[in-house]
């Protein structure tokens, strides 16, 4: 039963032979968790910033602006508020 289902996979070859099914996974892996650990710093700072804002003392549509560009650009735009809040 499992060697039908494999074979209808297209594995059985490599499951039976010395190849190396998996050439390739390690990188995939590693991009994976990169573009993982990426997005959460970026969610992180942007929503870390959109606090900063909201509790910013601006206009309401002054607000608004900033909270789109902050979510829109990823990192840019959390990094610009944040070098505009400063000064």
């Amino acid at each position: 039963m499992v060697e039908g289902l494999l074979a209808e996979a297209g594995l059985s070859e490599c499951a039976q032979s010395d190849i190396d099914c998996t050439h390739g996974f390690g990188a995939f892996l590693i991009i994976f968790v990169i573009i993982g650990v990426l997005v959460v710093l970026w969610l992180g700072l942007a929503g870390s910033a959109t606090v900063a804002i909201v509790s910013s003392k601006i206009g309401v549509v002054d607000r608004l602006l900033w909270v789109a560009v902050v979510w829109a650009v990823p990192v840019v735009g959390a990094v610009a508020w944040l070098a505009r809040a400063r000064r």
